[in-house]
């Protein structure tokens, strides 16, 4: 957060919460990520289009927010 009012210091900021630590995130690990890309490794999960075309919006966001 320290970033973005260092960015835009005509605005002001507030935290929505003071854990701002994804704790799922975090279980999972580089080696199990790599594994999973090469088809080796977790579960697939099936999506109704509906929900994957949400879901994506999410991520697309996240993208263009970090880029």
């Amino acid at each position: 957060m320290e970033h973005l009012q260092y960015d835009c210091r005509e605005k002001r900021f507030y935290p929505l919460s003071k854990d701002l630590v994804c704790h799922n995130m975090k279980i999972t690990t580089l080696p199990e990520l790599w594994l999973c890309l090469n088809d080796e490794f977790g579960e697939e999960i099936l999506l109704d289009e509906d929900t994957r075309i949400k879901a994506k919006s999410c991520i697309d966001k996240m993208i263009e927010y970090g880029g």
